[in-house]
C-alpha cells in the first residue's frame, strides 16, 4: 500500500507541475489529487522542491533512456542512428503533451530540469566519448557542441510548442497523424542537408562549414 500511495503522489505531482509549473503548483492540490493527507505527502517528500526534482529526474529518464550509443559505429551508421533518434524524439514529444508542458514551464523558469537532463546525458563517460568522436570526426558541419545541441532541441522539443498555432494559421487540412509524418520528413531532410558535413552522405556543404 505504501508503494501505491507514493506512486499516486508522483502521478498527481506530475499532473500538477505540468499544468501549473513549479511556481504555481500547490502541495495541497497534489495531496488532494493523490487522495492522501498532507502528513503522508510530507512523509515521502519534505518539500515541493524535493518532489519537483523527483518528477524532473523521472522525466529525464523517460526522455533519454533510449539514447543511441554511437561509439565505434561508422560515420554513416552514426548519421542514420541520429536521424532515427531525432524521429523518435519528435514522436515522443508529440505523444507526451503533459511532459512537453512540464518542460516548457521549466524552461520559462530558468531550465532547472533541462540543466539536469543535459548534465545526466553528457555526464556519462560513454556519452562524452561519443560527442568528442562526432565533433572531431567531421560528422557535423559545426564544430561547436552547444550549437549542435541547440539544433537538435529546436528541431524536436521546441518545434512542437507552436505546432497547433501554425497549423491553424495555414488552415492545414491534414490530420494530426499526417501533419506529424510531414514534420518528421521535413526535419530529416533539413538535418541531412544542413547539419551533417559534406564528408557524410547526404550532407551539403556551406562555404563557412556551418548550416546555411
Amino acid at each position: 500500500m505504501a508503494d501505491d500511495a507514493r506512486q499516486r503522489i508522483l502521478d498527481a505531482a506530475f499532473r500538477e507541475f505540468s499544468l501549473n509549473g513549479k511556481a504555481g503548483a500547490r502541495m495541497q492540490a497534489i495531496a488532494e489529487r493523490a487522495q492522501v493527507n498532507q502528513a503522508m505527502l510530507n512523509y515521502y517528500y519534505k518539500s515541493k522542491d524535493d518532489l519537483y526534482m523527483e518528477i524532473v529526474r523521472q522525466s529525464v529518464y523517460r526522455c533519454h533512456k533510449d539514447h543511441p550509443k554511437l561509439l565505434n559505429l561508422s560515420q554513416e551508421a552514426q548519421r542514420q542512428s541520429i536521424l532515427d533518434h531525432i524521429e523518435r524524439d519528435i514522436r515522443f514529444w508529440a505523444a507526451n503533451e503533459d511532459l512537453l508542458r512540464l518542460t516548457l514551464h521549466d524552461l520559462l523558469a530558468g531550465g532547472e530540469g533541462m540543466k539536469l537532463a543535459l548534465r545526466e546525458m553528457l555526464g556519462d563517460e560513454e556519452m562524452r566519448a561519443d560527442a568528442a568522436k562526432m565533433m572531431t570526426g567531421g560528422l557535423f558541419r559545426s564544430k561547436d557542441p552547444s550549437q549542435v545541441m541547440l539544433h537538435f532541441t529546436s528541431l524536436t522539443l521546441l518545434s512542437l510548442i507552436p505546432l497547433e498555432a501554425i497549423r491553424e494559421i495555414y488552415s492545414s487540412s491534414a490530420s494530426n497523424a499526417e501533419f506529424l509524418e510531414a514534420r518528421i520528413a521535413a526535419v530529416r531532410d533539413l538535418l541531412e542537408h544542413g547539419l551533417f558535413s559534406e564528408q557524410t552522405p547526404g550532407g551539403k556543404s556551406a562555404p563557412n562549414g556551418e548550416i546555411q
